[in-house]
């Protein structure tokens, strides 16, 4: 099995017992990967607060600190911020998926490792993280001309410019710069929001006046002031791009507020967001899956950045949310090829070992009720949930 090779990128794995994971970090390698080892959180935290890697693969559990407050550090971090946490673990500690999505991580594996499912899915990642980086770099010099400096500037030429100066031509050019910058806005083919989080910022002041520090645990435990925080969020404008991904008629219809377009999976996505702004940062990145105006459900990188010269009030926020539907549909149908493919040869192998034909039909048998998850009851009562070992 050989993929093609693929860019330099740095990848960290995070477990206690490393020498387990000899096969798939050889695999990695081979494939161009740079693979770095830390056999406990702490190392991980010094490694990627020191140069963040590209990917980080982590131990759900791990002695001493947790995986999941190992994910939570880092994504609290400026430094690693914007690493993708990839965790991994044994079949029985799948349950802690929810857990491990809601600390920040974008995937997880379960144990044993299928290998070409573990390229796939660091590929994927990897992918995605390329096209945030993008996103990113476009959102940022889109800012640049919604900032406050523009009519700061526009106030200081008009009030304090000579008489005789070409005040006209200076404002035609700052109304210039401002309808390339709006356009930019409105034309751009990434789904765009301008909001106003001004009131959400209020009312952490004054969470914080009544003697509320940990706003984690708070939002965790107040669902009520996660959706009334929903209602204070004005939206300003949505881009025509928008309209389009939650197939609205008009801009009225996103224009009216975030409730009317939030799902259940949203409004978590969103109660991460609220920590992120109440911790003081700047900035925040999700996946999320979003329900349009006509029902159908698409998936979202959503990333928020408060637009230069508004972090002290939150008054305008920039937010994007980029469609990528198409890439997790892609990923799904691979993986859902390979497990096929594991399938068959399951059953192939059962075929070539068998020393004769009852053994082999009997083999096959107990290998397709294995696939499909159910025992011989089944095929006698398929239908009746009371039957003997019915599952």
């Amino acid at each position: 099995m050989h993929l093609p090779s693929v860019e330099k990128v740095r990848i960290l794995f995070v477990d206690d017992d490393p020498s387990s994971l000899s096969g798939l970090i050889s695999l990695l390698t081979e494939q161009g990967y740079d693979v770095q080892l830390a056999e406990d959180g702490r190392s991980a935290l010094d490694v990627a607060r020191e140069k963040a890697p590209d990917l980080i693969l982590l131990g759900i559990h791990l002695s001493g600190v947790d995986g999941l407050e190992i994910c939570r550090q880092l994504k609290a971090d400026e430094r690693s911020r914007s690493t993708v946490v990839v965790f991994f673990g044994e079949v029985d500690e799948a349950s802690k998926k929810v857990e491990a999505f809601k600390a920040g991580c974008a995937d997880f594996i379960t144990r044993p490792f299928e290998p070409e499912e573990v390229l796939t899915r660091v590929r994927t990642q990897l992918q995605l993280r390329d096209l945030t980086v993008n996103l990113e770099q476009m959102v940022r010099e889109l800012t640049e001309g919604l900032t406050p400096v523009t009519q700061h500037v526009r106030r200081e030429i008009v009030e304090n410019a000579p008489v005789d100066s070409p005040r006209d031509k200076i404002l035609e050019s700052l109304q210039e710069s401002e309808a390339r910058y709006r356009s930019l806005f409105e034309d751009s083919p990434t789904p765009l929001w301008e909001e106003d989080f001004s009131q959400v910022k209020k009312y952490f002041s004054d969470l914080s006046t009544s003697g509320i520090t940990d706003f984690r645990s708070y939002f965790e435990n107040h669902p009520d002031a996660v959706v009334h925080c929903a209602k204070l969020v004005r939206v300003l404008d949505v881009n025509n791009a928008t309209l389009v991904l939650l197939g609205a008629r008009d801009k009225d219809d996103l224009l009216a507020g975030l409730l009317g377009i939030f799902s259940k999976e949203s409004l978590e996505v969103f109660r991460q967001e609220l920590i992120a702004l109440a911790g003081g940062c700047h900035s925040f990145e999700s996946e999320v899956v979003q329900r349009t105006l006509t029902g159908e459900e698409k998936y979202i990188v959503l990333q928020l950045g408060v637009v230069p010269g508004y972090e002290a009030s939150l008054g305008k926020v920039l937010v994007s949310t980029l469609d990528v539907t198409e890439a997790k549909r892609t990923e799904r149908e691979r993986l859902s090829h390979l497990h096929f493919l594991e399938n068959l040869e399951r059953i192939d192998q059962a075929i070539r070992q068998a020393e004769s034909l009852e053994q082999m039909m009997m083999d096959v048998l107990d290998t397709t009720l294995s696939i499909f998850n159910c025992d011989r009851a089944w095929l006698l009562y398929p239908c009746d949930p009371a039957a003997p070992s019915f599952r």
